[in-house]
């Protein structure tokens, strides 16, 4: 066998099971049966009989018959079983509206029609033949095409099509609007039953390798992560060591103000002691100041004079003086004496 001749061997078997995997209501675009036909509805008025035509794919008339037991008997006996068929359905059943979606709708149409078609229309999704197409595209918004045909309304016509041995895949038609449109409607296949063993298998190891990826990914992710964080962490631990050095002498140096400050307290309990003691008791304080080794008292006594006397007496003070000049004010002496305390031991 010649490369062209397994060539083209190959190719048709190749279409055939790229088309199994397909939806059923998709195998019939861009297919060119021979055996296709359309069922044509002319009559559907409540003043005659129905009858119905059949044509060729290419529109070639096959005959006309009407819907009783002997004309169904006729069309059976004037075209063979077909794969595709399409019903041709009287003028004015098939309805048209335009719908305005948001543009994100249109990566889910489908979607997202079926749950608007309830508020549309009088009927529900699952009553109706339904498709839709976009019609004008805006920058925030589309315009939606939606053809629509309610079941119950078309029942009769798809019962005869099933009648006469043939399963229709499409309803075309002139819309109430006078355009011309088809639905796609999923063909009845009742021989297929079984699931090629093919697909499954190839399912099957499509579903273990997701199934593989999906145990292996987060690992994979994970350990990326631990060792970007590695890398960042020993790129931190010099400033951290910095940082942790700074900390250490801000520290050293907080509990040496602690304990100077501490140590500065006990010389000033130690002081206010000693002037408790030495004061008479005709004295009292307003003020009491000891900062850097300066002691400040303001205060009133009936001889503020005598008070550099008893404050010189006190071992941790020298050189006890009047500040400013002693005021008299209501029988006692207002002053402020200054004096230098001594450095414990």
């Amino acid at each position: 066998m010649s490369i062209g001749t397994a060539w083209q061997s190959f190719l048709p078997w190749w279409w055939e099971q790229i088309g199994a995997l397909l939806p059923p209501r998709w195998r019939v675009i861009g297919r060119r049966d021979p055996a296709a036909l359309i069922v044509a509805f002319d009559g559907a008025t409540a003043q005659g009989p129905l009858r119905f035509r059949l044509l060729r794919a290419d529109e070639k008339p096959v005959g006309e018959f009407g819907v009783d037991e002997s004309g169904v008997a006729a069309a059976k006996a004037a075209c063979a079983a077909s794969a595709a068929t399409r019903v041709r359905l009287p003028d004015g059943l098939l309805l048209e509206k335009r719908l305005v979606l948001p543009v994100a709708a249109e990566r889910e149409l489908a979607r997202v029609l079926a749950y608007e078609i309830d508020r549309e229309t009088p009927f529900s999704a699952t009553e109706l033949w339904w498709s839709a197409a976009v019609d004008t595209r805006k920058p925030n918004q589309i315009i939606v095409r939606l053809v629509y045909v309610p079941r119950a309304a078309i029942a009769h016509f798809l019962a005869t099509v099933e009648r006469i041995g043939l399963r229709p895949t499409g309803l075309d038609g002139t819309t109430s609007n006078g355009s011309r449109s088809c639905i796609s409607i999923a063909p009845v296949e009742p021989g297929r039953t079984s699931v090629d063993r093919r697909r499954v298998q190839w399912t099957a190891v499509a579903c273990l390798l997701l199934t593989i990826a999906a145990a292996v990914i987060p690992f994979g992710r994970q350990t990326l992560a631990l060792r970007t964080l590695d890398r960042r962490i020993a790129a931190m631990r010099p400033a951290v060591a910095q940082a942790d050095a700074l900390r250490h002498r801000i520290d050293t140096s907080r509990t040496a103000r602690v304990a100077q400050e501490n140590a500065g307290f006990d010389d000033s309990v130690a002081v206010l002691a000693a002037l408790t003691a030495a004061l008479p008791d005709d004295a009292y304080l307003d003020g009491f100041r000891l900062h850097d080794g300066r002691l400040t008292l303001n205060g009133h006594a009936r001889d503020a004079a005598a008070l550099i006397d008893r404050l010189s007496a006190v071992a941790a003070l020298r050189d006890p003086k009047f500040l400013s000049p002693v005021t008299i004010t209501g029988g006692s002496q207002a002053f402020a004496i200054g004096a230098s305390v001594r450095s414990a031991p």
